[in-house]
């Protein structure tokens, strides 16, 4: 359930970010989507924690946080060596996402 609310709040941002691409505003797409990750795990999760504290699956804790930290290193790694995202890249890493959610619908 948790993933389909994901997935809904998130789609605004995704057309967001896809139009800005689209019309060569690569840092509108870029920090719409940094923006709203960071609100999204520092906010959102911060402010319900200190509501009520959170259980932190060990699913989240093995694989989840772990390739969350790796695919942001990976992602700055890009930015730096290619200075910027291409649309065969953009394309794999969105495919990437829809396995990912895949995987955990499934």
């Amino acid at each position: 359930g948790l993933t389909l609310v994901a997935l809904g709040t998130s789609l605004p941002e995704m057309v967001t970010s896809i139009i800005a691409a689209i019309r060569r505003h690569t840092e509108i797409a870029l920090g719409n989507v940094l923006g709203s990750n960071i609100y999204n795990v520092l906010g959102i999760a911060g402010t319900t924690a200190a509501i009520q504290p959170l259980q932190i699956p060990s699913h989240m804790m093995h694989i989840d946080m772990p390739l969350m930290v790796a695919l942001s290193i990976l992602m700055v790694v890009i930015l730096i060596v290619w200075r910027g995202i291409s649309r065969l890249l953009g394309g794999a890493l969105l495919g990437g996402y829809g396995i990912y959610v895949t995987t955990l619908v499934a």
